[in-house]
């Protein structure tokens, strides 16, 4: 016979789950939150967020309790392959700026960026945010450096901000902007980094017989009743198949003929 307090007991343990953020969890702004890579513990709490789009940056697929809280909730995860952080800065200008133009669309929030014990790597994305939205060199090592056991800002990191100016190709600003990003009032002219408002599609010429090409889960429209996980970082190969790959596609009978008259092999892997 299950008691009255048992009940109780189990009523509250159930509350306290979703009091439990993921590690080094924070409000970056409104809609923007950073942290560790969630447990199935914090999934609760992620949940109370009403998350519309979740960022990994890691090394490998996210795990499947992750996608299956994605597609529960209907939120999105856009995965960016980055390699485990040793010691040594792990992602390109080009890589940080693609995920930073997710981070200023106000339809993704809100939206949770992680990497695997959100220190360097995420710390570094949000570094070259604050840059982007103006703060004093002083500032954005402070906040960084309170996510780190250090408590400083390693000289590769300081000089990857500095050499953040959004690429070749600049950084893309959408139609709007969230209110936190120069009080919702767009710009193009940036002290030190290149903001367009349009880009045109530019063809990589492999310089060796291998090379990175940038994969896009632009290149289909999907229904945002559900829920998708896209592989949006490069694979080292010269193979159109490898162009981009998604590990689920969800979508309805107008653009799945979309993908089919597209050419499936243009955008799946084997």
């Amino acid at each position: 016979i299950v008691s009255g307090i048992s009940i109780r007991m189990a009523g509250r343990s159930r509350g306290l789950l979703k009091v439990i953020p993921p590690l080094r969890f924070e409000e970056v702004e409104p809609d923007l939150y950073r942290g560790a890579y969630p447990t199935l513990r914090n999934l609760p709490f992620l949940e109370s967020l009403g998350l519309h789009t979740i960022i990994s940056i890691i090394p490998e697929k996210p795990t499947e309790d992750l996608r299956n809280f994605a597609r529960l909730t209907k939120a999105q995860i856009i995965w960016h392959k980055v390699s485990k952080y040793k010691e040594s800065v792990s992602i390109r200008v080009e890589k940080a700026r693609d995920i930073i133009e997710s981070l200023i669309k106000p339809e993704a929030g809100p939206l949770y960026i992680h990497c695997i014990d959100g220190q360097q790597v995420t710390g570094l994305i949000i570094m070259c945010l604050r840059k982007l939205q103006n703060w004093s060199t002083s500032a954005i090592y402070s906040e960084f450096s309170r996510f780190v056991p250090e408590r400083k800002v390693p000289s590769e990191e300081k000089q990857f901000l500095g050499r953040f100016d959004g690429g070749e190709l600049g950084l893309l600003l959408p139609s709007r902007i969230p209110k936190w990003l120069w009080q919702g009032i767009k710009t193009h002219r940036h002290p030190s980094i290149r903001i367009v408002s349009e880009r045109k599609r530019v063809e990589v010429k492999p310089a060796t017989p291998e090379t990175s090409v940038r994969r896009s889960p632009e290149s289909l429209k999907l229904d945002s009743a559900v829920s998708a996980v896209f592989f949006v970082d490069p694979i080292s190969s010269t193979k159109r198949s490898s162009v981009a790959y998604f590990d689920s596609l969800l979508c309805s009978p107008q653009n799945l003929r979309l993908f089919i008259t597209a050419g499936p092999r243009e955008y799946m892997d084997d």
